[in-house]
C-alpha cells in the first residue's frame, strides 16, 4: 500500500491546528470557572466559616448563628460559626484578612473593628478598604441597664450619681461600640464614669446581678431575659430610635442628652473578594433576611432585622468610621 507521506503530514497539521484553536475558543470559559461562585464550585461539600469576632452569648454572636444556620439553607451548603473573640472584634476580622478572599471565610459582627478600633490602636493597618461589606443583617440596638434594685430609675439619675461621687459600668469591651455611647455620655455631662471591659455581654450582666457593678452597656439582645424576669431594668437605649419590644424605655436622646450610638451586625468579606462572588452572597443574604426559618429565630431571639446591601452599607461603614475618628479625638484618647 503506497502511503502519500505529504498529504499524511498535511492531515496532522490540520488537526493540530484545530486542537490548537479550540483550546484558544475554550480558555476563557476554563479560566472563569475558577473563580468560587458557590453554585459553580466543584467543592461541593467545602463549609463557608462565619467567623464571629465577639464571644458566645453576646447579641452579635446570637444573631451571626440564627442567620448563619438560614444563610446554610439558601446557599446549600454548610455554614459553619467560629469565635475568634479578643481586642473588640479585631482579632476575628484580622484571621478573616489573613485567609483568601474567596468567600469561604467571612466575619459577621459590629462596626467595631473596622470602624472604631483602627483609630485606637495604634499601627493597625485595618480601614473601612479592608473589607468588602456584603450586607447588614440587624441592627444590634444598645442599652444601658441597672439591677432591678437600683436607685437610679433613669439617665439623669445615673448621670446625678456620676456628678455625686461616681459610678463603675461593665461593657463587652474596651473601645466597643457600647464603651463609645458612654464615653460619649460622660463627654456631654461630666461626671465620674469607671469603666471595667469584659469579653462579651455575660460576664458584664453577672458582675452586674452580682452587685459588683452600678450598671452595664450592652445590647438589648443579650440583656432581654434579665429585663423581662425583673432582675434587671433597661432604663435608656444608645440607638436613635426605641426598641420596639421595650417601647416604654426612652432613648438617651429623649432623656436631654444628645448622644446617639448605633450598632449594626453586618456580613463582611475580604477586600478584593471577586465581585461574582460577592453578588452570589449579596443575594443570597437577601433571601435569607427573608426566610421565614430566619424570621422566626430573629422573632424567638428578638434580633431586628434591617436588611442593606453592600453599597448602602458601605456608606454606612465610611461615615461611622469618621464619626468615630472625631469622637475619639476630641475625648483626647490616643492610640495605644
Amino acid at each position: 500500500m503506497t502511503i502519500n507521506v505529504y498529504a499524511f503530514i498535511r492531515s496532522i497539521q490540520l488537526r493540530l491546528s484545530f486542537f490548537h484553536q479550540t483550546l484558544l475558543a475554550i480558555a476563557p470559559v476554563l479560566a472563569f470557572s475558577t473563580v468560587p461562585v458557590f453554585a459553580q464550585q466543584s467543592e461541593a461539600d467545602r463549609p463557608i466559616n462565619v467567623v464571629s469576632p465577639f464571644s458566645a452569648g453576646t447579641g452579635s454572636d446570637i444573631t451571626a448563628r440564627a442567620f448563619s444556620q438560614s444563610l446554610g439553607q439558601v446557599l446549600k451548603r454548610n455554614v459553619i460559626v467560629t469565635n475568634r473573640d479578643g481586642a473588640s472584634g479585631v482579632i476575628g476580622l484580622q484571621f478573616m484578612l489573613q485567609s483568601p478572599a474567596d468567600g469561604y471565610t467571612l466575619v459577621m459582627g459590629p462596626m467595631t473593628p473596622v470602624a472604631i478600633q483602627p483609630h485606637l490602636v495604634k499601627g493597625l493597618t485595618i480601614t473601612p478598604a479592608s473589607v468588602d461589606p456584603v450586607c447588614n443583617v440587624a441592627e444590634n440596638i444598645l442599652s444601658i441597664v441597672v439591677r432591678a434594685d437600683s436607685p437610679a430609675k433613669n439617665l439623669q439619675d445615673l448621670v446625678a450619681l456620676a456628678k455625686a461621687g461616681s459610678v463603675n459600668f461593665g461593657t463587652p469591651g474596651q473601645n466597643s461600640a457600647p464603651h463609645m455611647g458612654i464615653e460619649r455620655i460622660r463627654m456631654a455631662v461630666g461626671g465620674n464614669w469607671v469603666h471595667i471591659p469584659f469579653r462579651g455581654d455575660p460576664p458584664v450582666l453577672q458582675e452586674l446581678l452580682g452587685g459588683r457593678l452600678d450598671f452595664a452597656a450592652t445590647a438589648v439582645i443579650s440583656a432581654s431575659t434579665h429585663i423581662k424576669a425583673g432582675t434587671m431594668r433597661m432604663i435608656a437605649v444608645q440607638s436613635s430610635r426605641r426598641h420596639p419590644e421595650f417601647p416604654n424605655v426612652p432613648t438617651i436622646r429623649e432623656q436631654g442628652i444628645d448622644v446617639a450610638q448605633i450598632s449594626y451586625t453586618s456580613l463582611y468579606a475580604p477586600a478584593h473578594t471577586p465581585s461574582a462572588v460577592l453578588q452570589r452572597l449579596e443575594t443570597a443574604c437577601k433571601e435569607t433576611t427573608e426566610s421565614a426559618s430566619f424570621r422566626s429565630a430573629a422573632a424567638s431571639a428578638g434580633i431586628l432585622i434591617e436588611y442593606k446591601n453592600g453599597k448602602d452599607f458601605r456608606k454606612i461603614l465610611d461615615d461611622e468610621y469618621e464619626i468615630s475618628g472625631r469622637v475619639i479625638r476630641a475625648l483626647g484618647i490616643k492610640p495605644m
